[in-house]
């Protein structure tokens, strides 16, 4: 476990000199996590050569960085050294939390969320969605998006999207969602396109506007009592 090499970006990454690593145990990285040896890790190196994994190390201050580590076996001159490549994943793991949150808001928005493909099928459904329209994940992944609305006319989708590659924005469009039972809801729609790269998908938000017309048609009737 000894460090014959180690190279400047190592040392800047983790706040040491060359010379304060070269001849040390590689433990002198591992912090808390470094206080035992990785015999069954070493044994696997030894027979397959190469060992990919991931890993935190320690700077000097103490800051944990985490790292995927890919470890080479290598035979010199009769003797065996691992050469191993590192890559700080620290962006990396601060970008899969930033996107695990998001999915999460998504899954559990009180409103309707889904992501449609230029087809109509679904590319993306909340727990919302399934709630409302009455269908199991399997199903809905089968479906097009025509299904689920009253229209007679199903062009409008392609319409629409067409609409929306032009840069045009659905905003607070009236639509009658149809579950599996036949209920018909009123929802309020908005939809946008996203590209990513060469991919383009709609995202559409549905808030069921079930209890706001009632309480406009309460508030009507009040009205109305108040004038006569």
């Amino acid at each position: 476990g000894t460090i014959f090499y180690i190279n400047q970006k190592v040392c800047t990454t983790l706040g040491y000199k060359n010379s304060e690593l070269e001849g040390q145990n590689i433990l002198v990285l591992s912090g808390q996590e470094g206080t035992g040896i990785d015999w069954e890790g070493r044994w696997k190196l030894l027979s397959e050569k190469n060992l990919d994994f991931e890993r935190n190390l320690y700077a000097k201050d103490g800051t944990k960085i985490p790292v995927s580590i890919s470890a080479n076996l290598i035979s010199y001159r009769g003797k065996n050294f691992n050469c191993s490549f590192v890559r700080d994943m620290t962006q990396r793991k601060k970008t899969d939390e930033i996107i695990k949150m998001a999915k999460l808001s998504l899954d559990n928005s009180i409103d309707m969320i889904f992501w449609l493909n230029s087809d109509g099928g679904f590319r993306y459904f909340n727990d919302a969605f399934l709630n409302k329209a009455g269908y199991s994940k399997e199903e809905v992944g089968e479906m097009n998006v025509t299904d689920f609305f009253s229209d007679d006319d199903k062009g409008w989708f392609e319409k629409g999207w067409e609409a929306l590659k032009k840069g045009a924005a659905i905003e607070g469009l009236e639509r009658m969602l149809k579950t599996k039972n036949g209920v018909l809801i009123p929802c309020e729609m908005n939809v946008m396109m996203i590209r990513s790269g060469d991919q383009e998908f709609t995202t559409t938000l549905l808030r069921d506007v079930r209890e706001q017309k009632k309480r406009e048609s309460e508030i009507n009737d009040h009205l109305q009592r108040i004038e006569k």
